[in-house]
């Protein structure tokens, strides 16, 4: 017996989340936590990196389907004939941070990236010292010492809790600039 799939059976699958907009701010939502995580094991906080890192490239996926044919021309226009993703390329090419993402969430999730490796980007989970005023005495002092996850991009490093808000900012840019998922 051949079993009849409907073509919505790819569908329904997404509980509340029905745009990129909704994915943002999950992303906002995992920045906070990965900013709140700070002095917490380096593994905890390699998941919280994770998360943000996959959030912030899937939000691909999810603005492609929502922009309109115009929108997917203009984007197809600036790269070349037959390109086989048009917005990942169209966004790695114009945001470091979404490039980022790309090889953090596809290394973290596969061990290792084997599509287009970056070698110049890495993650790594440092120890660091926290310098800040106290709230009792503004005048005085305190260090706090802990772990931080640096991302590595050509030798410098960066926070990154900084790559994932520039995604954010980013997506809320690209997403405002073209009224997509305007609700």
């Amino acid at each position: 017996m051949t079993e009849i799939v409907s073509s919505d059976a790819g569908k329904n699958k997404t509980a509340a989340i029905v745009g990129p907009r909704d994915l943002l701010g999950k992303l906002d939502w995992e920045i906070r936590a990965l900013s709140n995580a700070w002095g917490e094991s380096p593994l905890v906080q390699s998941y919280h990196v994770f998360n943000c890192a996959v959030t912030a490239w899937h939000i691909c996926g999810w603005t492609w389907t929502a922009m309109d044919q115009n929108q997917k021309a203009s984007i197809e226009a600036t790269l070349p004939p037959k390109t086989k993703y048009p917005l990942e390329t169209f966004v790695q090419k114009n945001r470091d941070e979404l490039r980022i993402c790309r090889q953090i969430a596809i290394g973290m999730k596969h061990v290792e990236v084997q599509s287009y490796p970056d070698a110049g980007v890495k993650a790594t989970a440092d120890e660091s010292i926290h310098i800040f005023r106290s709230k009792a005495d503004p005048e005085q002092l305190q260090l706090r010492q802990g772990h931080e996850i640096f991302v590595w991009v050509d030798g410098k490093p960066w926070l990154a809790e900084n790559v994932f808000r520039g995604a954010y900012n980013y997506w809320l840019a690209f997403l405002n600039a073209r009224s997509i998922d305007i609700r």
